[in-house]
C-alpha cells in the first residue's frame, strides 16, 4: 500500500474579473442588441480612456472590442482606475459620433473608486478615503452639467454605471452620490454574476419607459419569446463602458 498515495485534486482556478465583466457584456448584447438596427460601441478606462470598437450596428465587431478589453487587462499593465473622468469621456464620443436622434445609454462598470481623475481647478486627493464622497459628488455636479446641455439641445442620454464587488472596493455612499448628483442612476453589485441581468433589465426599463423614448414612441409592444423581451421601439445607441484596471487581472 505503501507505493501508492492519494491523488492531489487540481487546484481550481477562478477566472479573472474582466473574464467575467466581458461574458456578462456579451449576454447583454445578445439578449439587448437588434443586429443592424442598434449601435454599441465598446470602450475601455484605466490610466487612460480608449476605444475599443467604434460605434457599430454589427455584434460581432463588439465582441471584438471586448476582446481586446480582455487582452489588455490580462497583460497585466497594472493601470489605476480613471472612473470620473471615463464618464466624461463617453459622453463626449457620443456627441461626436451618436445620432442625436436617437437615445443614448452609455454603460460604465468598474470593480474600485476612482482614483486617477483630475478636474481642472479642482485640487483634491482623489486617494483619500475621507473625500470619496464629497469627490463622487462633485463628479456628479459635472457630469449633470453635460447632460443638462445634451437636453438642451434635445438629446436625451441617461447613464447608468455599476460598482461590482465588496464593500472594500466599492464605496456604495459615494457611488449613490455619484448619480444622485448626477442624475442618473448607480448600482452596487457583489459580483459579476448578476451585472448581465441587472443590465438587461435595467437598459429595457429606460428604453421602454417615457424618460427616453416614450414621447418619440408612442405605444410600446413587447413580445417575450425564448424567455427574451424583444422590443418594438427605435433604435438604442449603447457604449460599455469596461474598467481595465489592475484590479480586474484578479479573480473576485
Amino acid at each position: 500500500m505503501g507505493f501508492f498515495s492519494r491523488p492531489t485534486a487540481p487546484a481550481v482556478v477562478k477566472p479573472a474579473k474582466i473574464s467575467l465583466a466581458t461574458a456578462a457584456a456579451r449576454t447583454f448584447i445578445h439578449r439587448f442588441h437588434v443586429p443592424g438596427y442598434d449601435r454599441g460601441t465598446i470602450h475601455t478606462f484605466g490610466n487612460t480612456h480608449r476605444v475599443e470598437t467604434p460605434l457599430d450596428a454589427d455584434p460581432g465587431r463588439l465582441h471584438q472590442g471586448l476582446d481586446q478589453a480582455e487582452r489588455a487587462v490580462r497583460s497585466g499593465a497594472n493601470e489605476g482606475t480613471r472612473l470620473y473622468a471615463a464618464i466624461a469621456d463617453v459622453l463626449t464620443h457620443l456627441l461626436n459620433h451618436a445620432d442625436p436622434r436617437n437615445p443614448w445609454v452609455p454603460i460604465v462598470v468598474t470593480d474600485g473608486m476612482d482614483n486617477q481623475s483630475r478636474v481642472t481647478d479642482f485640487d483634491t486627493q482623489w486617494k483619500d478615503k475621507q473625500q470619496l464622497v464629497p469627490n463622487a459628488r462633485f463628479a456628479g455636479e459635472m457630469i449633470a452639467q453635460g447632460l443638462t446641455a445634451m437636453r438642451s439641445v434635445g438629446i436625451v442620454c441617461q447613464p447608468i454605471v455599476v460598482g461590482v464587488g465588496g464593500d472594500r472596493q466599492i464605496d456604495a455612499v459615494a457611488i449613490g452620490a455619484l448619480g444622485q448628483a448626477g442624475g442618473f442612476p448607480t448600482f452596487h453589485i457583489s459580483g459579476f454574476d448578476q451585472l448581465a441581468d441587472l443590465l438587461t433589465a435595467e437598459v429595457t426599463r429606460l428604453v421602454v419607459t417615457d424618460r427616453l423614448v416614450g414621447h418619440r414612441v408612442g405605444n410600446l409592444k413587447v413580445v417575450t419569446a425564448h424567455q427574451t423581451a424583444r422590443v418594438h421601439r427605435f433604435p438604442v445607441e449603447y457604449a460599455i463602458v469596461m474598467d481595465r484596471s489592475g484590479s480586474m487581472n484578479a479573480a473576485e
